[in-house]
């Protein structure tokens, strides 16, 4: 017998010893977990705040849902990074000026929407010591109601402006609550943000051009995270 038939020999007989009767011995490749679904309710008590500047200052209550994916699967163990797919985040009326009229000048519509940004690839995390973070470009699509005349002339919608931004904002998971109700604060970060006050269609851009209005912006989330 040649030498490499005789090591050919020595391999199969050393594959057959060690592999159950019948059948080879195979290393297999580890099965990767599917994504883990991730469900984002932003609870009663959010707010997003405008500081206008000389004192002026407004606050619209906040609502909806983000979804996103734990890729392989979530894990109490580990850092688990959520990859953000959608956000539909509403927002809603506020007066944005008044003059003792009961209907205001300007006022956010409740057509006013957050969602986020296309091609961007926000992320939120939850980290083993309990911190949660999320960093997501997103777009504040921005439509007013404006009194186009004295007090009494009702208001009528203006076509939409938008604003990119980036939030952030952290937290802790609490004793408790769990993810059941999470606290995420953002910083007051600098904003400009584009308004319409031509009267359109909300669904269809601003037919002038927007008017910029320089703001600091301050966001108060109370959110439900439901991993499933």
């Amino acid at each position: 017998m040649s030498r490499a038939s005789l090591i050919t020999s020595m391999v199969l007989t050393m594959l057959l010893v060690a592999a159950p009767p019948g059948q080879a011995k195979v290393r297999k490749k580890p099965v990767q977990q599917g994504n883990t679904p991730v469900l984002v309710t932003v609870l009663d008590g959010s707010t997003a705040t405008l500081d206008l500047g000389d004192g002026n200052v407004r606050t619209a209550p906040l609502g909806g849902t983000v979804r996103g994916v734990i890729a392989g699967g979530y894990s109490l163990g580990r850092d688990n990074a959520i990859t953000l797919r959608s956000a539909q985040v509403t927002v809603g009326s506020v007066a944005l000026v008044g003059d003792g009229c009961d209907t205001a000048p300007a006022a956010t519509s409740l057509l006013t929407a957050v969602g986020l940004a296309p091609g961007a690839k926000p992320k939120a995390m939850i980290y083993r010591t309990g911190v949660v973070s999320v960093a997501a470009p997103v777009v504040l699509r921005t439509v007013l109601d404006v009194r186009p005349g004295a007090c009494g002339t009702p208001s009528v919608a203006t076509g939409y402006a938008d604003t990119p931004l980036t939030l952030r904002a952290a937290g802790k998971i609490m004793r408790g609550t769990g993810l059941t109700r999470l606290t995420l604060e953002s910083p007051p970060a600098p904003l400009t943000v584009q308004g319409c006050l031509a009267p359109g269609a909300p669904a269809t851009a601003c037919s002038t051009a927007p008017v910029a209005v320089p703001v600091t912006l301050t966001t108060h989330l109370e959110v439900g995270v439901r991993i499933a």
